[in-house]
């Protein structure tokens, strides 16, 4: 073999030796580092995800723990009846002076939640209308507006409003008796312009640092300062008017979130009230008069304590139904169970029944019947024919007697 041969044969054989020799060398030295590098990449990516996964449970635990404080009480049954009552509350504090508030259904929801419906049904202003919307959505609380129908009343500027509102129950949602916290008037509060003390009875359950709302009778005050249970309050706030309240009135917490200025809200609701969306369009070519008003007829008698008076709600309180009568220009309000004697007003007599839409009462000219919404001046006879049991029978027109109280 010649020498270039056999120097050919070595490169030869070293590139072999290389080619096959190398990756294995490679594999000896580095493999055990490049498996160590991948393992530490693979457990950096579980660690992001595991990181991303727990954040992810930590925000829907928050939010789960934010929807029990908003939820309405466990029980279906105690749920409605409180919203109900609150709902009252809110149409009252708003102005809607006949609302109807009627219970509605109640939808269980695979065994996790409820949801509880309740109805009002009033004829309102279009303002009015909406100070009631701004309330509901910035109030904490669990609920949402399933359904709302606004038509053009019958009269006037007026509009038939029917809103249907539903709140949400949680299962594991603490239990309570009330949806907010509820004290009394240790003293008499006068009303004012400007900033003065309230005395309560308890600050138990109300939040520990001002600014807070709370509603007394038809009236939305703010808190500014605490002491104990001397607070410093600035009186009619948000439409409300000021007015003075005797020791003993209710003071009800109203946990609103201030997601926007007083003064925004009040211009988008001046700016919606201008534009009248509700109201027909007006031409300015138009010569015709307005027709003539009809008189007014004869109010009953200022004195008299039925005036003003009206059937507003029925509600059930530990299985026993309630009928609410409530005095917007006072403030007053009376509440009447199947038994108690009725002693205002024209038709006086001992309490039958409460139903959904009518309280019956009996006396010694029969029975009469009072509409959901109606006024005591408003009653309607009976036929003297037993109705069905745990039926409210039909109304029938008749004269109204005055009974002497």
């Amino acid at each position: 073999m010649q020498k270039r041969e056999k120097i050919l044969a070595v490169v030869a054989a070293v590139l072999v030796g290389a080619t096959w020799g190398v990756p294995r060398l490679y594999r000896w030295v580095f493999g055990p580092v490049l498996q160590r590098q991948e393992r530490l990449q693979l457990l950096q990516q579980q660690r992001s995800q595991t990181l991303q996964q727990t954040a992810a449970l930590n925000r829907a635990a928050r939010q789960l723990a934010h929807w029990r404080r908003r939820s309405l009480p466990p029980d279906a049954v105690d749920a409605q009846r409180l919203y109900q009552e609150w709902l009252t509350d809110l149409a009252l504090l708003c102005g809607w002076q006949r609302a109807r508030v009627v219970p509605g259904r109640r939808l269980q929801r695979g065994g996790v939640y409820a949801a509880v419906q309740v109805t009002i049904e009033a004829d309102v202003s279009l303002r009015r209308l909406c100070y009631l919307l701004d309330i509901f959505h910035r109030v904490e609380l669990a609920h949402r507006i399933a359904a709302l129908r606004v038509e053009r009343a019958a009269e006037g500027e007026q509009l038939h409003v029917t809103l249907t509102a539903e709140g949400l129950c949680l299962n594991d949602a603490p239990r309570r008796k009330r949806l907010f916290a509820e004290t009394r008037l240790a003293e008499p509060f006068a009303a004012s312009g400007s900033e003065q003390t309230l005395v309560v009875a308890s600050a138990k359950g109300f939040p520990e640092q001002p600014p807070f709302f709370v509603r007394i009778e038809g009236e939305l005050l703010q808190v500014t300062r605490i002491d104990g249970t001397r607070w410093l309050v600035r009186g009619a706030q948000w439409h409300t008017e000021a007015a003075s309240h005797p020791a003993g009135a209710l003071v009800q917490h109203v946990p609103l979130r201030d997601d926007a200025a007083a003064e925004t809200r009040q211009q988008w609701i001046d700016q919606v009230v201008e534009i009248a969306p509700f109201s027909p369009p007006r031409s300015p070519r138009t010569t015709q008069q307005p027709p003539p008003q009809p008189e007014a007829a004869p109010s009953p008698s200022p004195e008299d304590p039925a005036v003003g008076l009206r059937f507003i709600a029925s509600v059930v309180k530990n299985d026993v139904p309630e009928a609410w009568l409530y005095d917007a220009g006072t403030g007053r309000r009376v509440v009447l169970i199947p038994g108690s004697e009725l002693e205002l007003g024209p038709v006086q007599g001992r309490v039958v029944s409460i139903g959904t839409d009518a309280l019956v009462v009996e006396n010694s000219q029969g029975r009469w019947r009072l509409p959901l919404g109606e006024s005591l001046q408003n009653w309607q006879h009976l036929p003297a024919e037993p109705s069905t049991a745990g039926q409210v029978p039909q109304a029938e027109s008749g004269p109204l007697p005055l009974v002497a109280p």
